[in-house]
């Protein structure tokens, strides 16, 4: 697997591996536009969460994935970006997908700059 650059003590907390700056110990697996306002559970959950999805769907021969209860959209960016996915994403928030749209729009434009 792979593992954080730099991180030479990990410790665990409530099951949630944490590199010695407080950081997801994978934290380097999600792009620096990805990583933006996530605390370490939720890097840690959108992490594993993703590498399941991408070897499920792809398993499963799947030309797209639907990420019912998208939230921030967290998940939903991730398999879209890093694993290049088509994404649906669906919520019935309207403040969360309203948050998730400026989420994408952030993370669309850092991403054009590189």
């Amino acid at each position: 697997g792979s593992h954080a650059k730099g991180s030479s003590s990990v410790k665990a907390g409530r099951g949630v591996a944490a590199a010695a700056n407080g950081r997801c110990a994978e934290e380097l697996r999600l792009g620096a536009d990805l990583r933006r306002a996530l605390n370490p559970k939720k890097m840690h959950e959108v992490v594993r969460m993703s590498d399941a999805v991408d070897l499920l769907a792809k398993h499963a021969q799947c030309d797209a994935v639907i990420d019912l209860g998208s939230g921030l959209g967290y998940l939903s960016r991730a398999l879209a970006f890093e694993y290049n996915w088509q994404v649906r994403a669906v919520e019935a928030e309207e403040g969360n997908v309203a948050a998730a749209a400026k989420l994408d729009a952030t993370a669309a434009a850092a991403m054009r700059k590189r």
